[in-house]
């Protein structure tokens, strides 16, 4: 589970669950496609062997095709939870896009994914299945999360460098 950062409040952002099934006792890859559509409704694709349901900010399924900026936003699967995700920049004023996860991209901020990969025998509808990874991921809530982080530092450091300027300009210059 990925949560908001502070000063937001903790929020569930990105949840990503696997599953492994017993051996000898796979599951049937339509089957579990079909346990998805029906709880997620018809998936939006499949982009390499990740099936992936897309909804809009209104929680509407999006039924266009992804722009190629868009494309990048895919939450990926469980092992992309790692630390060091909240790496800041405080040198500029926004978030710099090229060192954030391509999720908190501002063009992900309106879609909300779910993510489906399977380990099975083959790509044909019926081989059995041996382990499934499902993620749902809101960019909106990761990367708000991380632009109110970065700004709650950047004022924090830009009080702390005040205070330094304030106190060296109360101090009495050295007499020569």
């Amino acid at each position: 589970m990925a949560f908001t950062t502070a000063p937001s409040p903790p929020l569930l952002a990105k949840v990503a669950r696997f599953v492994l099934f017993p051996n000898g006792q796979p599951v049937v890859k339509t089957t579990l496609v079909d346990s998805l559509d029906k709880k997620y409704g018809p998936e939006n694709g499949v982009y390499s062997q990740t099936r992936l349901w897309i909804f809009d900010a209104n929680a509407k399924p999006v039924t266009r095709f992804l722009t190629q900026a868009e494309k990048v936003c895919d939450p990926g699967d469980a092992s992309d939870f790692h630390g060091g995700d909240v790496a800041l920049d405080l040198s500029r004023v926004s978030m710099d896009e090229s060192q954030i996860r391509a999720e908190k991209h501002a063009v992900c901020v309106p879609l909300t994914f779910v993510a489906a990969s399977f380990r099975a025998e083959s790509e044909a509808p019926n081989s059995p299945v041996f382990d499934m990874t499902v993620v749902l991921s809101s960019p909106a809530l990761l990367r708000n999360s991380q632009q109110a982080m970065h700004d709650w530092l950047q004022a924090e450091l830009d009080g702390k460098l005040k205070e330094q300027q304030d106190a060296a300009a109360k101090r009495a210059a050295p007499k020569l």
